[in-house]
């Protein structure tokens, strides 16, 4: 019987041991998870940061191209327009030519005249 009371002694001895042996792992465990979900909220936490940041960066970029957009447009326009101003000008310029040349012929032929009429008398 001193034997069985040893042996039974010997079992709890080492299932105390055990059990703290496990309740230091729980201890440790418990730590570690708070650890993790003090990270975890860190995270988190960053995550709403960042897609706030790049919400407002998407809006950003949206309202930088529709400005872009609407300036390409106005200097497109611009262009056209110039373009349209440039044909004017030169088809313009081709009629103050031919005005300019016909006047001169008058006034040569004028001056032909008056010279002829000048040297007769």
């Amino acid at each position: 019987m001193d034997q069985a009371q040893d042996d039974y002694s010997q079992t709890i001895a080492e299932l105390h041991q055990r059990l703290r042996g496990a309740e230091e792992d729980l201890s440790t465990i418990k730590s570690e998870k708070a650890i993790l979900n003090e990270a975890l909220e860190q995270v988190q936490h960053d995550k709403a940061s960042l897609s706030l940041e790049i919400d407002k960066v998407k809006s950003t970029l949206s309202q930088s191209s529709k400005k872009w957009h609407d300036e390409k447009k106005k200097l497109k326009t611009r262009a056209k327009e110039g373009d349209h101003t440039l044909v004017l000008l030169s088809s313009t310029m081709e009629n103050v030519k031919k005005v300019n040349a016909e006047t001169e012929e008058k006034l040569k032929a004028q001056l032909n005249e008056t010279n002829e009429k000048n040297f007769k008398s």
